[in-house]
Order: structure tokens, then sequence, then C-alpha cells
């Protein structure tokens, strides 16, 4: 582990020491979170298997579309799970990647960012090749979420340690053009004095849930317990409310020897007397508005044990509780939990898992059964 990422990591710690509660303290929910359909199964003789998903979105038409940066490709999948077509193919030609690492559709385009090639790559629904674009010095991941005329990006603006807690995150971008319109939301706005464990927030960034063209709410991906919303005001985009979240407790700590738990990283001995290890306790793994509800799936430590689950929220953001969802198999080994999210609602109110196995990555629909929303109305604030 780097000297930077080490000195990381003890700051969390500092911080987070100041925090205690225990998670979803009565709040807690028993929803049944029913399986509808499963898809994209490891089979190396398919076309429809998923390798390694990068992202998955869900298009006009009712398809889905799995970047799967495995095979440099981007996979189509009906809404009954069946593989549709796929376009795009390792290279460094046009309509070809050697690194996806961001991706997003909209009502008539596909977009995938290649992080190697620092190139934006547009597609027709159909997967013809429509228009490529350049960024050049953005050389960091990126989650792209389409706004009217324009796009929201977040996105490393660099990544000098001595100026990471100034480190914008979010970026407006016009729909035909890499010239910003606005660059906000430094990693300090969310992350106050642990900015240097926050180098994770260079790659991992967090969940964005759009409420309109001028707002929207962000959910730094080490969750610490609060919601953010930003608007676009007359001085510029703003932070402009804060939302206490359901879960408050310490984000991470320390392994100690003799403990039974599995660190998921280590502090390396250059800066230390010895090494020490960490667990992660709080993840965010997706955030969806659904049926006048914000559902925010997060991967908490609940009495010492690692567990997938959902808060619930009104429109209001005022909690209603959390669920755990008791059918996604998490433990407490090591590298079980990482790459588990969630990446969309359709209108029926199906959420689409991408759940990874030993083989590769899957398509997992999960939906609330019509008592459970019936549940939600009576718990609802």
């Amino acid at each position: 582990m780097t000297r930077r990422l080490a000195v990381t990591l003890i700051a969390l710690v500092m911080i987070g020491c100041n925090k205690s509660k225990e998670p979803y303290h009565g709040k807690s929910i028993d929803l049944s979170f029913e399986e509808k359909r499963t898809f994209g199964q490891p089979d190396s003789l398919s076309e429809s298997t998923i390798h390694y998903a990068r992202e998955a979105r869900l298009g006009p038409n009712g398809n889905i579309y799995v970047a799967d940066a495995g095979v440099s490709k981007i996979k189509v999948y009906s809404p009954s799970g069946k593989f549709v077509n796929s376009f795009g193919k390792r290279g460094r030609g046009p309509g070809e990647f050697t690194g996806i690492r961001g991706f997003a559709v909209t009502d008539s385009t596909v977009l995938a960012w290649d992080q190697d090639l620092q190139r934006m790559t547009v597609f027709g629904l159909d997967g013809k090749l429509r228009d490529m674009h350049n960024f050049e010095g953005v050389v960091s991941p990126m989650r792209i979420y389409p706004m009217k005329n324009s796009y929201l990006i977040f996105h490393a603006e660099n990544r000098n340690p001595n100026k990471i807690k100034k480190t914008r995150l979010a970026h407006i971008y016009p729909s035909e053009s890499t010239k910003q319109i606005a660059d906000f939301l430094t990693i300090n706005d969310v992350e106050e004095n642990i900015e240097y464990i926050s180098r994770m927030l260079l790659v991992g960034y967090g969940n964005i849930l759009i409420q309109n063209n001028q707002q929207f709410v962000f959910v730094p991906y080490i969750y610490n317990g609060n919601l953010y919303q930003y608007s676009k005001t007359a001085e510029g985009w703003q932070q402009t409310r804060v939302f206490e979240g359901l879960n408050q407790q310490t984000p991470y700590s320390l392994v100690e020897e003799g403990d039974k738990r599995k660190a998921d990283a280590s502090i390396s001995a250059v800066d230390l007397a010895k090494d020490r290890e960490f667990v992660i306790h709080n993840l965010t793994k997706g955030l969806f508005k659904y049926n006048g509800y914000i559902f925010h799936f997060v991967l908490s430590d609940i009495s010492n044990s690692r567990v997938f689950g959902v808060e619930i929220y009104d429109k209001n953001v005022s909690p209603v509780g959390f669920a755990p969802i008791k059918s996604i198999p998490i433990t407490d080994k090591e590298g079980n939990f990482i790459d588990w999210t969630v990446e969309a609602v359709d209108k029926k109110g199906n959420f689409y898992f991408l759940q990874e196995t030993d083989k590769g990555r899957k398509i997992r629909v999960l939906s609330l059964t019509e008592s459970d929303w019936e549940k939600l109305g009576e718990l609802s604030p």
C-alpha cells in the first residue's frame, strides 16, 4: 500500500472513532425482495456470459445494456434477460476499447468511457458508432449521468496528494463538447478532515440520484451517514442541504490481534510501528427513486456481521427504515463484497443487481411484493 493511502487510512480511523451509534436500531423492516429472474451467468460457450461488467443501465426500450470490460464489449439483453446482441471490441480504433471505466445510456445513445485512451465513444442504441470525444488529461474512472442538454460527470480533477481535499469531483459538460460548463463538489465538502482517506473517492466516487436538471442527491462511496443535496443556484452549483442518513455508525475500524474478522485492507508499516489492518463498515451500493420512495442500497456491519440491505426514505428524505436483503449471501470473507452493486430500477419496480460470483458476474432482478408496499405505506411518516 502506498504512503498516501496509508496516511489516508490513519486519518479516517481517527475521525471514525467519533461515531458509535448502533446501525438501524429500532428502524428495521422485514421486506421480501422477491427474485424475478437472473441472467448473464458464466458460460464460456455463450456470448451472453457477463465476464467483468463495470456497469449496467436500462435503455428506453426496456433493454438492459451491460459494459463488459472483460471482453471490451457492450452487451444488450431484453427485459426478460435474453441476450440480444453486442457491439464494440478490444482495440484502439473507432468503436474499440482497451479499458472501459464509465458508461451511460440516454434516450437515443450509449456512451462508453475508455480511461486508457481518454476517449468517450458514442453509439446509437442499435450499436452503430456515432461519435468520439477525447478528454485529454482525465485519467480516472467516470460516472456519467445524462441531464437536459448536458451531462453530470464524476471524475477526479487531479491526484496531487497536497490538493486532494480541494479536488472537485462533479463536472457539467455540454452534450456535444468536452469543455466544462461547471466543476464543483470538492472532497472536503463531503469528507471534512479526512481528505487523505478520501483518495478512495478518486476512483469510487459514490452514487447519484438526479432529482431534476438543477438538483441531485449525492452519497459518497465511503458512506459516512450523510446524503448531500446539490442545486444550481444564482452563484452556481452548490451544496444546499445535508440529510442525516439512517446509519450513523463508524465507517471503519482497525483490526486488532486476535480479531476474527477478515481485514479489507492493510496499512503499511512504512508509516507505522507495525502493519495495521482495517474493516470497512459502510459502503453505498445504489441510490434510486421509485413510487415516491428513495432506496439507498448499502453494505453495512450489523452486530459485527456484514449485511447487504436498503435504507428507505420518503420523497422528502425522511427515514422510513432499513431492510436487510436476506437472499443475498454476503459473508465476512475477505473480498466477498466490494463489487456487488444495484444498477437500475425499471418502471415496474424491478431492481437490477450486479453480483459477482467466483466465475464472473451476473444480473439478478429483485422486486418488492404487494404486501411489502403496503407495509411501507403504513410506516411512512
